[in-house]
């Protein structure tokens, strides 16, 4: 242990632990402290993908606005080069707040009340679609009228009688066939 380590942090200047505290470098996401062209090229690509996906919240108009082939993006989450898929999950997080920001909070802080009148329904849509944790619909089933424990209970009964299979008659087999004479024409 160094004698540095053991003094104690001034109270002015916070402690920062790098090992700790991401700060969204580069090096966090493994990209090397001296990386090739290729390396530099490939995250530089990464990082424009992202910034259009927060922009526009779909992988293909971010494929499309970037000119990053959709299979590129596939490849780069599923064998999480340079830790893509938590740098995307970031993005998409960062993209429901900017809906969130543009659509919910910019119009109610608008400048004049008729501005405030004027918010659109179509983004609320977007944002339940984007975040259905905290904007989706809350839907639960209840059966006041009992239908769903009369429909339980004839399907018992059905079950008791003979020939019959979770309440469902069997097929019958028994079949007679004869051949019909052709139609006078």
């Amino acid at each position: 242990m160094l004698e540095h380590d053991l003094e104690p942090a001034s109270p002015t200047t916070p402690q920062i632990d790098s090992q700790i505290e991401p700060t969204g470098t580069p090096e966090e996401y493994g990209l090397p402290e001296l990386p090739t062209e290729y390396e530099r090229d490939r995250f530089a690509r990464q990082e424009r993908y992202l910034k259009a996906f927060i922009r526009q919240g779909n992988h293909i108009r971010s494929c499309q606005s970037t000119g990053i082939h959709r299979e590129t993006s596939i490849y780069w989450e599923e064998h999480n080069v340079f830790q893509f898929r938590e740098r995307l999950a970031l993005a998409k997080e960062r993209h429901r707040e900017l809906l969130e920001q543009e659509h919910i909070y910019a119009p109610l802080n608008a400048a004049s009340s008729r501005d405030k009148l004027l918010h659109p329904v179509l983004p609320i849509f977007a944002l339940k679609g984007a975040w259905p944790e905290k904007y989706g619909d809350k839907v639960s089933v209840s059966d006041p009228s009992g239908l769903l424990n009369t429909l339980k209970a004839l399907q018992a009964l059905g079950a008791m009688n003979q020939g019959t299979k979770n309440g469902i008659a069997a097929p019958s087999t028994d079949a007679q066939v004869r051949e019909l004479p052709p139609e006078p024409s």
